[in-house]
């Protein structure tokens, strides 16, 4: 019997071919049958449609946005696992939540996704339910057969399935030998374009449309040539219009990445010029200043030659002031002057109130008290007279509570730094006062108070240092200890009883001879040896 539109391949257009597919996304080997998809739809209008292997959704919008632009009753399910396969590749859990949300929101009154393998869903159909099924899956030859065999008994009397990838014959694909032995005992349709895709009439009560479509195919000669081309050039105007997209959508990316670059060159450019016009401005500085230096060691030199021709002047008047019977004569009054600042020296009693400054490991709490934090609490000393200690001092302070035995050493710093050599150990104390005699150094110019070596929680009030003078040293030892002084001295003479009152003063000194006491407790700094040199040196010992 001969099908209407067999003869005339224009009897088979159907307008929705010309539809713009609303989903277009990689991969698109299938956006090629589009067109198709949308014409089978409408031609054979199934009541159940089912598609084996959908990834990322481009089939499977397409059937869908059929059924709905045509008001179909059809129910649609999509079978797939979502993770890939040898063949199309594995892919990530991303590729299932994108389409998923694409089509929940479009298609979900008619449609449903079932996640699970062919097998399992075969199950959730009855035979004889299914007229329209699209597979494509995986494409080896066992494969495709196995779901063939598997899905026939669930195809209606007007099954049609659909075969994606017919015409590739790489190594892997099989589909083209499942087809060519389907096609030679079912009436059939074979597409070559995008990647080819093969049309097989299943049931014995297919729509006329259909039939048509297939007595096209076994006719053959130029109908089938322009069939072939019509769907073929329509599914090239749907890549076409994808690949355009996907241009015009690098191009917007090229171009927003191009003005970004020209952004952040020329915000660079602006940087490196405004650093350049620093550096420009730092270099006229530097030359300004080099020649303002240059200006000031010249006026410097100027200035130590004529210090210079001071100096040499002062020197010439000096020597004839040393020469002349006037400085002579008044040898006498200078040396009293001299005796005048030892005996002044000697004597002097002033007492220093120590403010403690926390150095380091301590911590002051607001009631005044403070808590060491480490192994090396210190604190550093300043003195209310302006300046500090020196020499003979006797130290005073209180320890108002401790929760441990203080271990206290102080440091004194003569220009040579703290060191341990210059220690001095006081009186170990938890709660109480402490006082103890010291000879600190000539020129002391820091003081430092280490109360303990642990953590320790401690309070410490009323820090004196009293400067005391060697002859008031002398004279509280004797009102202290008169019959020791005098018997030492009867016995014994006056160097030993020096050592005798050394050893006494600071027992762990090991003054063990005169000339060591000499040098701990007598020492005379610089100052005191040019303010006495003009005596010694006109004395007559001296000459």
């Amino acid at each position: 019997m001969k099908v209407s539109g067999a003869d005339d391949p224009g009897r088979l257009f159907r307008p929705i071919i010309l539809l713009d597919p609303d989903l277009v996304t990689a991969p698109q080997p299938w956006l090629g049958h589009t067109p198709f998809a949308f014409w089978i739809m409408d031609a054979l209008r199934p009541k159940r449609f089912v598609e084996l292997g959908t990834h990322s959704g481009n089939s499977y919008a397409a059937f869908c946005q059929a059924v709905q632009r045509l008001g179909l009753p059809t129910t649609c399910a999509a079978v797939d696992h979502w993770i890939g396969d040898p063949q199309a590749g594995r892919y990530g859990e991303e590729v299932y939540q994108t389409f998923s949300a694409y089509h929940d929101a479009r298609y979900a009154a008619f449609s449903r996704l079932m996640r699970m393998s062919f097998d399992e869903a075969a199950g959730e159909f009855a035979d004889g339910s299914i007229d329209l099924l699209h597979i494509d899956g995986l494409h080896s030859y066992e494969a495709v057969r196995h779901d063939f065999d598997v899905w026939r008994p669930k195809m209606s009397r007007r099954g049609v399935v659909l075969f994606h990838d017919i015409a590739e014959r790489r190594e892997g694909f099989g589909v083209w030998r499942l087809w060519e032995e389907l096609s030679a005992v079912h009436p059939a349709f074979s597409f070559r374009h995008a990647h080819g895709l093969g049309v097989l009439g299943v049931g014995d009560d297919l729509p006329e449309a259909v039939r048509a479509l297939f007595a096209v195919q076994a006719g053959g000669g130029a109908a089938l040539d322009e069939i072939r081309l019509l769907f073929q050039r329509l599914g090239e105007r749907v890549v076409r219009g994808e690949t355009i997209r996907e241009l015009e959508e690098r191009d917007r990316d090229l171009r927003a990445g191009i003005a970004a670059e020209r952004e952040a060159l020329q915000a660079e450019a602006a940087v490196l010029r405004e650093r350049i016009a620093g550096q420009e401005r730092a270099i006229a500085e530097a030359k300004g200043c080099l020649t303002e230096q240059e200006r000031e060691l010249a006026s410097r030199a100027r200035m130590i030659d004529e210090l210079g021709d001071l100096l040499a002047r002062r020197e010439q008047q000096i020597g004839t002031l040393l020469t002349s019977t006037s400085w002579k004569l008044s040898a006498p009054v200078r040396q009293c002057g001299h005796v005048y600042h030892e005996l002044n020296r000697a004597y002097c009693r002033h007492t220093h109130r120590m403010t403690l400054v926390p150095h380091s490991d301590l911590k002051q709490h607001s009631d005044g008290s403070y808590e060491s934090t480490g192994g090396d609490p210190a604190f550093l000393l300043q003195s209310d007279r302006g300046r500090l200690p020196t020499r003979w001092c006797r130290i005073s302070y209180k320890v108002l509570r401790a929760s441990a035995p203080l271990t206290p050493l102080l440091y004194a710093n003569s220009g040579q730094g703290f060191d341990e050599r210059t220690a001095i150990r006081l009186p170990v104390d938890t709660v109480g006062e402490v006082s103890q005699l010291a000879l600190l150094p000539p020129h002391t110019m820091a003081l430092r108070f280490d109360p303990a070596t642990r953590p320790m929680s401690f309070e410490i009030a009323d820090f004196t240092i009293r400067e005391i003078g060697r002859a008031n040293l002398l004279l509280d030892y004797a009102r202290r200890h008169p019959r020791r002084l005098l018997a030492t001295f009867v016995r014994h003479g006056w160097q030993a009883t020096k050592q005798r009152v050394a050893q006494d003063l600071l027992p762990d000194s090991r003054a063990s001879d005169y000339e060591t006491w000499v040098r701990l407790y007598d020492t005379l700094d610089p100052r005191s040896l040019l303010r006495s040199g003009p005596t010694w040196r006109g004395s007559p010992a001296a000459r």
